[in-house]
């Protein structure tokens, strides 16, 4: 039965005081969240993302229960951190790297960090204070709904308790001294002025914030955490169905609640399976008891597991001979190579980019840093992919097989595999 249709029926059970009360309780993959448009509609001084304000809070956690997802996070952050070219680079570009902030991040740990956080949430904020930035944790900024700063605060799930605990920074091109909340400054006699550029991964239809690229699949990655997730808890509870429980006893209103809330810690959340949905009677001829939901699993948990790591690496933009999923075709150093470069050009460097690209303008006043580059290296070596025998000449076969040879002799002067009657250039039989 449908969610909505339950709770139709409960609550029309409960108007005609059949019930006392109900719960209804679920686990369910965070929603893509809605913007608000209408600045008057929005009633806070910053702007919720998600319904809640927590949805970079959901896929935080989603990021660290799903293995998959965690997995195809990982390889692309790996892939996409390269080293940067300092061998080319100019003495303005060296100084940028080599200069430590005052919470002694250099640009490398600073750049690591805005990848991860654009690879997760599809937003970076970088601080910055003249010619020094600093990152500042995504999960932790809302835009200011003035659409002129940025708020960050420790903990946004017991905000409304610590208001005291914002920082209030402005919005670059903007600059201004940090404030608290409610406008004075964070710190008395503090003129130092501060900005926070935002990074968002564009997406139609969201102003204030960016989405991550893997935003479909959402519930493909919470498919693949959860079919582990259930088949260890159906072992835990020894393949007990979950259902509904029904209590006959004369209670006030708030009894009841402290009743459900006993039943809900006790047997939902993370290792209990389904929902558990509770009623509350006064007393009558029926007995307390407990309804199993009886559930028919058509189809296999491995196969499901499977076709949501299918997709969720299509989500990804990936490609999963990068990643440390495993692969029925093996270990394909050529596969292996060709897909890292079709990445490297599609995917790498465009990400690299959308970070180093700001950054070379932001520090423009004080660092020519148009020669900031990066190299990205092959996973593994193109050696293993060259035929020996096209590009060693025949001496130099001998030379090192130990056997006589001669470098002016022009029979020994050819390639190995033109001595076997096959052409260097097309491959093909004389």
């Amino acid at each position: 039965m449908p969610h909505t249709e339950t709770k139709g029926k409960l609550e029309e059970l409960r108007t005609k005081g059949k019930i006392i009360d109900y719960e209804i309780i679920s686990l369910d993959v965070p929603d893509v969240p809605d913007e608000e448009q209408d600045k008057r509609l929005i009633t806070t001084k910053y702007v919720p993302f998600g319904a809640d304000n927590l949805f970079p809070q959901h896929l935080g956690a989603l990021a660290r229960q799903s293995v998959y997802h965690r997995s195809l996070l990982n390889s692309k952050k790996v892939y996409s951190q390269g080293t940067f070219d300092v061998e080319n680079a100019d003495a303005s570009v060296i100084k940028f790297l080599a200069e430590k902030n005052a919470r002694g991040e250099t640009f490398r740990s600073i750049f690591d960090k805005l990848l991860i956080d654009k690879l997760r949430f599809g937003n970076e904020y970088l601080l910055i204070i003249a010619d020094k930035i600093e990152h500042l944790d995504s999960s932790k900024c809302r835009v200011g709904k003035d659409n002129e700063s940025i708020m960050f605060h420790p903990d946004w799930t017991n905000f409304e308790a610590t208001k005291n605990k914002t920082l209030v920074f402005a919005k670059y091109p903007k600059e201004d001294i940090v404030r608290k909340y409610d406008g004075t400054p964070a710190k008395n006699g503090d003129k130092i002025k501060k900005s926070v550029y935002h990074f968002k991964q564009y997406e139609p239809e969201f102003d204030w914030y960016g989405i991550p690229e893997y935003i479909a699949g959402l519930d493909v990655a919470g498919i693949a955490y959860k079919t582990n997730k259930w088949q260890l808890s159906q072992l835990n509870n020894s393949f007990k169905s979950p259902g509904l429980v029904e209590i006959v006893a004369s209670m006030s209103p708030e009894d009841a609640k402290k009743v459900k809330k006993s039943i809900k810690d006790t047997y939902t959340g993370e290792g209990n399976n389904d929902q558990v949905v509770v009623i509350i009677k006064e007393p009558g001829a029926e007995a307390s008891s407990y309804t199993p939901f009886i559930h028919k699993m058509d189809g296999d948990w491995i196969e499901l597991n499977q076709l949501s790591l299918t997709e969720l690496v299509m989500a990804h933009g990936w490609y999963r001979s990068l990643t440390s999923i495993p692969d029925n075709t093996g270990f394909d150093t050529t596969r292996i190579l060709n897909e890292f470069d079709i990445a490297s050009k599609i995917a790498v460097q465009p990400i690299q980019e959308s970070i180093l690209e700001p950054i070379r303008m932001l520090m423009a006043k004080y660092f020519d840093l148009s020669g900031l580059k990066m190299i990205n290296v092959p996973p593994l070596s193109m050696i293993s992919s060259i035929d020996i025998n096209r590009v060693t000449k025949i001496y130099e076969g001998r030379k090192i097989a130990g056997l006589p040879y001669d470098e002016e002799d022009v029979s020994q002067q050819k390639y190995i595999i033109e001595a076997n009657g096959i052409s260097n250039r097309s491959g093909n039989s004389n």
